[in-house]
C-alpha cells in the first residue's frame, strides 16, 4: 500500500469511499439514463470520449474498441 500511495500518478486518481461509490449509484438511480443502455460511466458521469490512444491504464475515457456501431448494428441483426 506504501508503494501506491508513494507514487504521485496514482494519488490522482484515488478516492475516498463515497466518491468511489457515486458511479455506481448514479447509474442505478439517476432518472437521465432511463432506458437508455450500453454506456460508459466514469466519475458519476457518462463517458463521451475514448482515452486517448497514448493514455494509460487510469486514463479516463473508454477504449476505442469498446463502442463500435457498425458492429453493434450487426450483432442486433443476428
Amino acid at each position: 500500500m506504501e508503494g501506491l500511495l508513494g507514487n504521485k500518478r496514482n494519488q490522482k486518481y484515488m478516492t475516498n469511499q463515497e466518491q468511489a461509490c457515486a458511479t455506481s449509484i448514479y447509474g442505478a438511480v439517476s432518472s437521465e439514463l432511463e432506458g437508455k443502455g450500453g454506456l460508459y460511466l466514469e466519475g458519476a458521469s457518462v463517458a463521451v470520449k475514448p482515452c486517448p490512444p497514448d493514455g494509460d491504464g487510469v486514463e479516463y475515457g473508454y477504449a476505442e474498441w469498446a463502442f463500435d456501431q457498425k458492429k453493434e448494428e450487426q450483432l442486433w441483426e443476428m
